[in-house]
């Protein structure tokens, strides 16, 4: 954890040039009181087979508006970093289910926010059935809890998305 710590540092100073502001910008933010800044919570899920820490990463460098995004990592028993396809049983359709219980949920935190008409803005490629759409993901007792980050699925505005699969809707490909 702590490399992955040190390269979101280091993203976050190439991002915002920290090192190389002009003092025109370390004035104007001065006189709107604003800093760039970097925060990274973490929260640690535990199950009977892994260990997982979900990093909520909040950036602001001065843009429109700050970025805010997910990092996660799975341990199992023996210290092994896991991803979800070692979840499931090789070959077997688990991005497809798990897509389909992206966009269900999805649709119905956007319709929830913004109103049902809002579901017709989705961004259904950041729901497809594709393995980095999913990799922000922790195991937390019975169930498989996937973030999505602003921009993936919806406009920024819409917010990030937590999707829930029930590791019993997918104990057959387990």
């Amino acid at each position: 954890t702590a490399s992955m710590l040190t390269e979101l540092i280091n993203q976050f100073k190439q991002a915002g040039n920290v090192n190389g502001l002009s003092q025109e910008e370390k004035d104007r933010l001065n006189q709107a009181g604003l800093k760039y800044s970097l925060n990274v919570g973490y929260r640690p899920y535990s199950s009977g087979s892994f260990v997982s820490y979900e990093y909520d990463v909040f950036m602001d460098t001065g843009g429109a508006h700050p970025n805010n995004f997910y990092k996660t990592l799975v341990f199992d028993m023996n210290g092994n970093t896991v991803s979800l396809g070692d979840l499931f049983t090789s070959g077997s359709p688990y991005l497809e289910r798990i897509a389909a219980m992206a966009k269900t949920q999805v649709e119905a935190q956007l319709a929830q926010r913004a109103g049902a008409e809002a579901v017709e803005s989705l961004i259904a490629d950041g729901i497809a059935a594709k393995e980095e759409n999913f990799a922000n993901f922790v195991v937390d007792s019975d169930r498989i809890r996937i973030f999505i980050p602003p921009y993936q699925a919806a406009a920024y505005a819409a917010g990030s998305f937590e999707v829930q699969v029930p590791l019993n809707e997918v104990k057959d490909i387990l």
